[in-house]
């Protein structure tokens, strides 16, 4: 019978720890839904500045994927002041292929007497496919309302 030195025993020992860290790594990489349809075109970034408006200054949009058809939605805006009023108004939208539908039915938080909110939503999704977050801004202050639209950059749901 062989003896096997120790030396040879560590890097047997070390191979072995390298392929148990890798296997969940690989495991991940094979469950990795391909796209059903052709990419969107892009150039849409999750968060907005808003130079022309009165009230409403800024908002970001995140999206985590929970890879289980669900996702995870956080969208936030702030204004310049303490307003009367900030509604958000959070929808997913599915590419069809060569044009994005409205996927499901409004989220809407609405926060009093501030100047940020946050709403954060969990959403279905299917995988394979295209999505993009629609997030929609109402601002009051007084008898003033001010509204913007913002769309997220889009993402396959796996």
């Amino acid at each position: 019978m062989t003896k096997i030195g120790r030396s040879t025993k560590v890097k047997i020992g070390l191979l072995i720890i390298a392929a148990l860290l890798l296997v969940p790594q690989m495991a991940s990489a094979a469950s990795f839904t391909p796209p059903k349809t052709a990419a969107p075109t892009s150039g849409i970034y999750p968060s907005a500045v808003f130079p022309g408006y009165k009230y409403l200054k800024s908002s970001s949009i995140y999206v985590y994927d929970k890879k289980n058809q669900y996702v995870e939605v956080t969208v936030s805006a702030e204004t310049k002041a303490i307003v009367d009023r900030i509604g958000i108004s959070v929808q997913l939208e599915k590419w069809t292929g060569s044009t994005w539908v409205n996927f499901d039915s409004n989220s809407t938080q609405n926060t009093l007497n501030t100047s940020a909110a946050s709403i954060l939503v969990t959403k279905s999704v299917q995988s394979g496919y295209y999505f993009r977050v629609k997030a929609t801004y109402s601002v009051k202050k007084g008898t003033e309302t001010e509204q913007a639209i913002e769309y997220g950059d889009s993402f396959v749901a796996e």
